[in-house]
């Protein structure tokens, strides 16, 4: 099931990518409510991520198997995403331009600050785990010098 998402997840990526450069070109014309709802997609996808960050520290703070929640919280995000991409813009909403340039500017601004501050907690994750690990090889040095 992971491998499967996670490839599913990186072409739409790849995907996104593509259509952002085709953007710059007369060959796409992107209406602003399909733009909301692409950014509402990858909102979704941080929360996803974002979920995950949290499970993981709670897995290994207290030791609680969450697997399957891991899982299940994934897919459940990655069909939120995909119905935000597929379903939401055909749904037929009287809205003004005013308020989709609005809502797409606040989920756009949402997403790109769950992101950033995502990368520094994973980053700062990261960081401790390799202070640890060099701690604990150094004090198992020090503890083989000391036995001999």
């Amino acid at each position: 099931m992971l491998k499967s998402t996670t490839t599913f997840t990186k072409l739409i990526g790849i995907a996104f990518i593509i259509l952002s450069i085709l953007r710059l070109t007369p060959i796409i014309n992107a209406t602003g409510k399909w733009l909301l709802c692409v950014g509402i997609a990858a909102l979704f996808l941080i929360l996803s991520d974002l979920c995950e960050f949290i499970i993981e520290g709670i897995i290994k703070r207290e030791g609680i198997q969450w697997d399957r929640t891991l899982e299940v919280l994934r897919l459940i995000f990655l069909v939120f995403a995909v119905m935000a991409i597929i379903v939401l813009p055909n749904i037929k909403i009287k809205i003004s331009v005013s308020q989709v340039n609005a809502f797409s500017d606040a989920v756009s601004l949402a997403g790109l600050g769950i992101a950033i501050t995502l990368i520094g907690f994973k980053t700062e994750r990261a960081h401790k785990r390799l202070l640890k690990k060099q701690f604990e090889k150094i004090a198992g040095r020090t503890h083989e010098t000391s036995n001999q």
